[in-house]
């Protein structure tokens, strides 16, 4: 409150949603029966609700798709965090009508295999996007996890993360 400069402001905030979405991992690993998994779906859930209060004035749908899994915490940080960067990307950018709808969806593939996709409809990425600090992100979170990375910028703007849990051994 001391500097008056938007782009701090923005910083701060930024960083507050950062710390935020990991603190939702370790507040939900906490009330789970195991010490070292966490349900994906609930997460994933509590946190695109928690984002979208920052979309004041906006008329914007979560939807997520994800059954029953549960994941190490590395990766529901990892997860955690990707949801945040894109969405709050997602937020500030794609939706100039101020309406759209995120779709969010996790899948187990075969084997231990898993496939994540955030979605919007909004405008898609322009060309200066590409060499953003939140594109950067993106990148690094998918090497973090070792996740195949694809992404199609048509009809709105989507991200494909395939990744194996290397905690478990093929089944």
């Amino acid at each position: 409150s001391k500097y008056k400069d938007p782009k701090i402001d923005e910083m701060v905030t930024e960083s507050q949603k950062h710390i935020n979405s990991i603190a939702l991992v370790h507040e939900m690993l906490y009330q789970e029966d195991t010490l070292s998994l966490i349900n994906i779906g609930g997460y994933l859930k509590e946190l695109g609700n928690r984002l979208l209060q920052f979309a004041s004035g906006k008329n914007i749908c979560y939807q997520l798709v994800c059954k029953n899994i549960s994941l190490p915490i590395d990766y529901a940080t990892t997860l955690g965090l990707i949801l945040n960067e894109l969405m709050t990307n997602s937020l500030k950018h794609a939706f100039k009508s101020n309406e759209g709808i995120i779709t969010v969806s996790l899948e187990k593939l075969k084997q231990n295999k898993y496939k994540f996709i955030y979605a919007d409809n909004g405008v898609g990425l322009s060309k200066t996007s590409k060499k953003t600090l939140g594109t950067k992100l993106i990148n690094m979170f998918a090497e973090e996890i070792d996740a195949q990375l694809e992404i199609k910028n048509e009809h709105g703007l989507s991200y494909t993360f395939v990744f194996k849990n290397k905690y478990i051994l093929d089944e």
